[in-house]
């Protein structure tokens, strides 16, 4: 493996048709290189064109909100690159998952090697960000069910219940203080959002407004311990406002990598400790 920071010497040998040979070796002294770090998100654009969307919402609506915020990322562009492996994600810090919605004919979820990929990636302290209307659904139509509870930490949910609006849960560190409308106009205003139940050991982020559901969570709850963490949003990220939409972001990743945006916060779980 290659490891960040360090410097690697080469030379170049090549055969053509023919059976000639030749070696370059810059001279004596060898090529060189320093192997780069990774920036600290990995952005997988998952969307594509299809009966709905043609052309999908544009990615500005995730990449306008990193680049306001000055965190470095690498874009994953699916269509193009394929599906990701675990050494594809094991770099990053924090995995943003644009994912397809309203596509009947391929389920808008992960391959079944790509759930393996994430899964593996969690359990080594990986911090995953998803935000998706349909994705519960499609997971159920594709049998991942344990997926499903276990990563997306989602026990039950109210299917396509229509999300308009939402206000963050008082208290937490990414919801407080936060309240908008969803603007589904690259979505040809069809929201189909979910409303869900967290399962024990994640907490709700926000609300739905008439109904009270919770139309977000993050893992793990304050005063639990993870070696992973988890902000899904069960609307897509791209549909809610400016500036709200990066504030969002930052509390998010504040929450998934702490430090990441050049800043930290600490949330205690009670008022007091006793000796």
């Amino acid at each position: 493996a290659v490891v960040v920071g360090k410097t690697y010497y080469f030379r170049v040998a090549s055969t053509d048709l023919a059976g000639n040979s030749t070696t370059n070796d810059n001279s004596g002294p060898f090529f060189s290189f320093v192997a780069p770090a990774a920036p600290p998100v990995l952005l997988v654009d998952a969307f594509f064109d299809d009966l709905f969307y043609d052309p999908p919402p544009p990615l500005s609506g995730y990449t306008n909100a990193l680049d306001q915020l000055g965190v470095p990322y690498d874009v994953w562009d699916h269509q193009t690159a394929g599906e990701l492996l675990p050494a594809d994600l094991h770099p990053y810090r924090v995995v943003i998952w644009r994912l397809p919605e309203l596509n009947f004919t391929t389920y808008p979820t992960w391959t079944a090697n790509e759930r393996t990929a994430i899964t593996n990636y969690l359990a080594r302290g990986g911090s995953l960000f998803v935000a998706s209307m349909d994705v519960l659904t499609r997971l159920g139509e594709a049998g991942a069910y344990s997926f499903r509870t276990n990563v997306l930490k989602v026990t039950t949910f109210n299917e396509d219940a229509s999300v308009p609006s939402v206000t963050g849960t008082t208290g937490d560190p990414i919801g407080d203080g936060m309240s908008f409308d969803l603007d589904f106009s690259d979505y040809g205003e069809f929201d189909i959002s979910d409303t869900i139940t967290p399962r024990t050991g994640a907490s709700g982020i926000f609300t739905e407004d008439s109904s009270g559901d919770y139309a977000g969570l993050r893992f793990p709850a304050t005063g639990l311990d993870s070696p992973w963490r988890l902000v899904f949003l069960s609307f897509p990220f791209d549909a809610v406002p400016q500036p709200e939409r990066t504030e969002l972001l930052r509390r998010s990743l504040q929450f998934l990598a702490p430090g990441i945006t050049g800043e930290a916060v600490v949330t205690l779980d009670r008022s007091g400790y006793a000796l």
